[in-house]
């Protein structure tokens, strides 16, 4: 089972991640 706050760390880092990758590829 997981905890709340931990899915949600995780979806954050997720999103943080993404959105770097993102800005990346936008910059290339």
């Amino acid at each position: 089972m997981y905890d709340a706050s931990s899915s949600s760390i995780s979806l954050f880092i997720a999103l943080l991640i993404a959105s770097g990758l993102f800005k990346l590829r936008r910059n290339v």
